[in-house]
C-alpha cells in the first residue's frame, strides 16, 4: 500500500496588473521531490533498500553512513528527510500466505514482531505479477522488533518533462483552489456560461438612462454608495441590464464575478452562490486567489458550511487582507464589480434577505476604498421590501428602478419590435445577392405601431412576440398577421398561441400564490381589472388601496398576504399610503393573461362571478351606508350590518383629519358606484340578483336622493336594466316594481300626496330621464311631507320595494 506525500499549499504567480504581494513562493523542495516523482525511471533490477531499526540491530544487504542520514531513491539520488516522512509505511501484502518472521521454505511458520501481530511482506512486484526477490530474500530465523520502514514509490513508467511542468504551472498558477471550487459552483450560472447563451442584452438605444446612471455610479470614486439595487417588475428587462453592465464592467477589466438565478433553468438554489462568486474571483485575482487557496487548505470544510460562514470566509477575510495589504503599500485598486441577478428566482427566501443582509453588513463595515462593488437586480418581491426597511443598522444601499409603462419604455420597445422585425425578415429574405439599396423595410409602419401600441413597454413582451414570428412555423407576414389578431380582437388562439412563452412566465408568478389564499387573490385581482369603469367623486378614475379592502371586506394583514407573492406584476402600495395610493397592474398583458381561460387556466378569473359578488356587495353597503337617512326612532327594516365594520388596523394607519377623509370618500364612491355595480350583470346572474334587490331598502330614499340629475340618471338606468328582460318564468316584469298598489303600506305612500297620483298603464321609460323629466322617491320613513305637487306636473308613479321596504317613485314634469 503506498501513500501519497502531503503538500503544503502552493500558491499563484501574482497578475501582470495586480500589485505584487510580499507573500512567499512556492517551497522549491516540494516541486523538486514532484518532479523526482513524475521524471523516475525504474531500473530493471531494483536496488537494495536500507531497513533501519530502533533497538536491536538492524540486517543490511549494503550497509551505508548515509542510512541515517536519510534514505534512497531506487536510483541512488538522496532524498531529504522531510519529504520521507509522509511516505513511511508498514508494507503489507496483498498475499495472505505472506509472513514477517522468516522460514524455510515451505514451513509457512507465522513471524511475530514485539507486539505480537504479524507483520506481511510482499513476495511479488505489485506492477509485473512477476515474483521478486523482496527486501529480505534468501534471510530466516530472522525478527525485526521496533522497526521503520521507508518505503519510497514504485513507478513503472516515467512521466513527460512537458506534462510536469504543466502540471507544476496549474500549482502555482492556482489551479488547486479553482478545482476545488469547481466542484461547489453552480455551472451556467456566470455572464459568459454557454448554457445562457443567447443571453438578454440591451439594445443599443433602449435603456440608456438606467445604463447611464450605473456606468457613473460604477466609474465615479466619490460614490455614495457601494451597494445597488435596481429593482423593476417582471419582464422590464433587469436581466438585459445586467448582462449589458457585466460586459462593460468586463470591458474595463473591472468585472469581478457574477450569479445569474434562474428558477425555468434549475439555477434557483443558494447552495453554489458563494462558491461560484468565489471561483469567478479566483481566476480574475491573483492576490485573491493566492489567500483562499491557503483558507481552504486549513479548512476545506468551508464550502460545505452556512452562507454566513462562506460569506464570511471567502469573501470578507481575503478582501480585508487584500486592502490592508494595498494600504500598507500605498497602492492603487479599482474596485470589482459583483452582479447577481434575479435574485428573487432563489428557492428560499429567508436565504434571499440574508445574502442581502450579508452584503450589506459588508459594504457598511468595509474600509474605504471598498474592494468591491454591489449590484443586485430583482422583483420588488415584499420580503426583499422588508429586509431593507427593517435593516438595523440600515442598509446602505442605493435603489434604482426599472419601469414598463412610461412613455420612454413604450419607445424602447418600438426600437426592439422595429430592428427585430427587420431581422426577421432578412433572414428569410430569398434574393441571395441583396444591396443595401433594395433592403425594404417590414413591417409598414401602420402594422408597426399596432403591434408596439398593444405591447406596450414590456421587453419581455416584445421578445416573445418576436420569437413566435421568426419560429420558422410559418410566414413572417402570416406570424405577424396572427399575432395582431390575437392581441387586438382578445381571440381565443386555438392550436396556436402565439404569447406562450409570456404565459409560463406568468404561470410560475402565479404558481407561488398559495392556495390557502388564492380565491382572496382572485377576488382582489378582479375587482381592480373592473375598477377602471367605475367612477370617483373627484374624477381621479382610481379606487385607493383602503377603499378597495374595505369595500370587499378584506382585512389589512389578508388583503397584503394574499398579494405577497405578486409584487412582481402588481403595484402594492405599503400600508401607511394605503388611504391615498391605489394598486395598479405593471404592464396590461398580466390582466388578459388572467382573463383568457385558455391561456391561464386554472388562475383565470371569472369576471361574470366576479360581477355578480361585487354587485351583492354594492348593495349591502349602499343599504348600510343609507340606515342614517331613517327618520324613525325604531326602524323596522334595520340595515346596519356587523359584518361591514372596517378592520381597525387600517384605521391605525391613518390620521384622525385623513381617517374622517377617506370615509368620506369611500361613501361617496358606493354612492357613484353601486347602481353601475349591478347593471354590468347579464343573464342568469341578473336573475339571481332579483333576490339581493328584494332585500334593499328603498324606504330609505328621500327626496333629495334624486334631487342631483346624475344619481336621478343612475336610478332610472337600474330600474330599466331590471325591467329591460323577462323573468326565466316568462313575466315580464319582476313583482319587485308595480304599476298598482298592493299592500296597505303602498296606499299609504299613495296618501303622502295631496291629491290622487296619476298611474301609468305601462311601465314608464325610465331611461329617457332628461332635465326637463324627474325621478323622485317618498317612503313611509319620512315623517315630513316635503313635496308639493304645486311645484312640478306629476307625470305618474310606481312602487318600487317589498313589504315595509317599498318606496314611492313618480315622475315629474317641470
Amino acid at each position: 500500500m503506498y501513500r501519497r506525500a502531503s503538500l503544503q499549499p502552493l500558491v499563484p504567480t501574482p497578475h501582470l496588473i495586480m500589485p505584487r504581494l510580499s507573500l512567499p513562493s512556492p517551497p522549491e523542495g516540494k516541486r523538486t521531490f514532484i518532479r523526482k516523482i513524475f521524471l523516475f525511471q525504474r531500473p530493471p533490477p531494483p536496488a537494495p533498500l536500507i531497513i533501519t531499526s530502533k533497538g536491536r540491530s538492524s540486517t543490511s544487504t549494503s550497509p551505508s553512513k548515509d542510512a541515517h542520514d536519510g534514505p534512497l531513491d531506487q536510483a541512488g539520488v538522496k532524498l531529504p528527510v522531510a519529504e520521507t516522512s509522509d511516505v513511511r509505511a508498514s508494507i503489507r501484502s496483498r498475499n495472505p500466505n505472506s509472513s514477517a518472521r522468516t522460514s524455510e521454505p515451505g514451513q509457512g511458520k507465522e513471524g511475530l514482531g514485539s507486539n505480537g501481530r504479524g507483520v506481511d511482506i510482499p513476495q511479488s512486484g505489485p506492477h509485473t505479477g512477476s515474483p521478486s526477490p523482496g527486501i529480505l530474500n534468501g534471510a530466516h530465523d530472522l525478527i525485526i522488533q521496533n522497526s521503520t520502514f521507508n518505503v519510497v514509490y514504485n513507478m513503472d513508467k516515467s512521466h513527460n518533462p512537458a506534462f510536469v511542468e504543466s502540471f507544476l504551472r496549474n500549482i502555482d498558477g492556482g489551479g488547486t483552489v479553482l478545482l476545488v471550487l469547481d466542484k461547489k459552483r453552480v455551472a451556467g450560472a456566470e455572464m459568459d456560461s454557454s448554457d445562457r447563451e443567447p443571453p438578454p442584452r440591451c439594445h443599443p438605444e433602449t435603456r440608456k438612462e438606467i445604463r447611464e446612471t450605473l456606468s457613473f455610479w460604477f466609474l465615479n470614486p466619490r460614490r455614495a454608495s457601494n451597494f445597488i439595487w435596481l429593482s423593476g417588475p417582471a419582464g422590464a428587462g433587469k436581466s438585459a441590464v445586467a448582462q449589458t453592465f457585466a460586459e462593460y464592467s468586463h470591458g474595463l477589466g473591472r468585472f469581478g464575478a457574477a450569479f445569474f438565478f434562474s428558477r425555468l433553468q434549475n439555477r434557483d438554489s443558494p447552495t453554489g452562490v458563494i462558491a461560484t462568486i468565489a471561483y469567478q474571483l479566483a481566476l480574475r485575482d491573483a492576490g485573491y486567489n493566492h489567500l483562499i487557496t491557503h483558507i481552504l487548505f486549513n479548512d476545506p470544510s468551508i464550502l460545505d458550511k452556512p452562507m454566513r460562514i462562506q460569506f464570511h470566509k471567502l469573501i470578507v477575510e481575503p478582501f480585508t487582507i487584500l486592502t490592508a495589504q494595498l494600504a500598507a503599500s500605498a497602492a492603487a485598486r479599482q474596485p470589482l464589480l459583483i452582479i447577481i441577478d434575479g435574485l428573487d428566482e432563489c428557492s428560499n427566501e429567508d436565504a434571499q434577505c440574508e445574502l442581502i443582509a450579508l452584503i450589506g453588513e459588508y459594504v457598511r463595515l468595509s474600509t474605504a476604498p471598498c474592494p468591491l462593488l454591489w449590484l443586485v437586480c430583482s422583483r420588488p418581491e415584499w420580503h426583499l421590501k422588508r429586509v431593507f426597511a427593517y435593516a438595523d443598522p440600515p442598509i446602505d444601499c442605493r435603489r434604482e428602478e426599472i419601469t414598463c409603462n412610461a412613455a420612454e419604455d413604450i419607445k424602447d420597445v418600438y426600437r426592439i419590435l422595429k430592428d427585430g422585425l427587420q431581422q426577421i425578415r432578412d433572414k428569410t429574405c430569398w434574393d441571395l445577392s441583396p444591396s443595401s439599396s433594395q433592403r425594404i423595410q417590414w413591417p409598414t409602419e401602420s402594422k408597426l405601431q399596432r403591434l408596439s401600441t398593444k405591447i406596450g413597454g414590456l421587453p419581455v413582451f416584445a421578445s416573445t412576440v418576436l420569437r413566435f414570428i421568426g419560429d420558422g412555423s410559418g410566414t413572417p407576414d402570416a406570424q405577424l398577421e396572427f399575432c395582431l389578431l390575437c392581441l387586438e380582437t382578445m381571440k381565443e388562439p386555438s392550436h396556436v398561441n402565439p404569447l406562450e412563452t409570456l404565459d409560463i412566465f406568468y404561470h410560475h408568478i402565479m404558481l407561488r400564490v398559495p392556495q390557502s389564499i388564492i380565491s382572496v387573490t382572485k377576488q382582489i385581482l378582479a375587482f381592480y381589472i373592473l375598477s377602471s369603469t367605475y367612477s370617483t367623486p373627484h374624477g381621479d378614475e382610481f379606487i385607493q388601496v383602503f377603499e378597495a379592502a374595505r369595500f370587499l371586506q378584506v382585512d389589512k394583514d389578508t388583503f397584503y398576504f394574499s398579494l405577497r407573492s405578486l409584487h412582481s406584476v402588481v403595484d402594492v402600495p405599503s400600508s401607511e399610503i394605503a388611504h391615498n395610493t391605489h394598486l395598479k397592474f405593471f404592464h396590461k398583458s398580466f390582466p388578459d393573461f388572467l382573463q383568457r381561460t385558455s391561456r391561464s387556466g386554472s388562475f383565470a378569473l371569472d369576471m361574470d362571478q366576479a360581477r355578480y359578488e361585487i354587485a351583492k356587495l354594492s348593495v349591502r353597503w349602499q343599504n348600510h351606508l343609507m340606515q342614517w337617512k331613517c327618520k324613525l326612532q325604531t326602524c323596522p327594516t334595520p340595515a346596519s350590518d356587523e359584518s361591514l365594520r372596517t378592520d381597525p388596523r387600517w384605521i391605525n394607519d391613518a390620521k384622525a383629519n385623513r381617517w374622517k377623509q377617506s370615509m368620506d370618500r369611500f361613501q361617496e364612491i358606493v354612492e357613484h358606484n353601486w347602481c353601475h355595480m349591478c347593471t354590468s350583470l347579464s343573464g342568469a346572474y341578473k336573475f339571481r340578483f332579483a333576490e339581493e334587490l328584494a332585500k334593499f331598502n328603498f324606504c330609505h330614499f328621500q327626496l333629495t336622493d334624486c334631487g342631483s340629475s346624475a344619481y336621478c340618471v343612475r336610478m332610472s338606468n337600474l330600474i330599466s336594466w331590471f325591467l329591460a328582460d323577462p323573468a326565466p318564468d316568462g313575466r315580464e316584469h319582476h313583482d319587485l316594481i308595480r304599476l298598482k298598489p298592493s299592500s296597505d303600506n303602498d296606499i299609504t305612500l299613495a296618501k303622502k300626496f295631496p291629491r290622487p297620483l296619476p298611474l301609468f298603464d305601462s311601465l314608464p321609460e325610465f331611461n329617457n330621464i332628461t332635465p326637463r323629466k324627474t325621478l323622485w322617491f317618498t317612503s313611509s320613513h319620512q315623517l315630513n311631507r316635503l313635496y308639493s305637487s304645486d311645484r312640478h306636473e306629476v307625470l305618474g308613479a310606481v312602487w318600487i320595494g317589498k313589504g315595509e321596504r317599498t318606496a314611492l317613485a313618480w315622475f315629474t314634469k317641470s
